[in-house]
């Protein structure tokens, strides 16, 4: 629930410490599969799936969340002198 608090309300304003605690999910979710994945293979499929889904959309959100590491074409950093 938590996360789902984290996600909904400052991962959406786009703040930075939102997205590092949404990694705290990552441990979470693969200590999860390794646990009870281990002994269900339906239970393994989901979870792995959500472990991949949950890696991509965080390394995605990555540059709206540090916009300063990752500019973008046309940004001040960038201009020719």
């Amino acid at each position: 629930m938590l996360f789902l608090a984290v996600v909904l309300i400052p991962f959406r304003r786009r703040e930075r410490w939102a997205w590092a605690a949404c990694w705290a999910a990552v441990p979470a979710s693969v200590s999860y599969l390794l646990t009870f994945g281990a002994h269900d293979a339906v239970i393994m499929c989901y979870s792995l799936g959500s472990d991949i889904g949950i890696l991509v959309l965080l390394l995605l959100a990555a540059p709206t969340s540090w916009p300063s590491r990752f500019p973008t074409a046309g940004s001040a950093d960038q201009v020719m002198t």
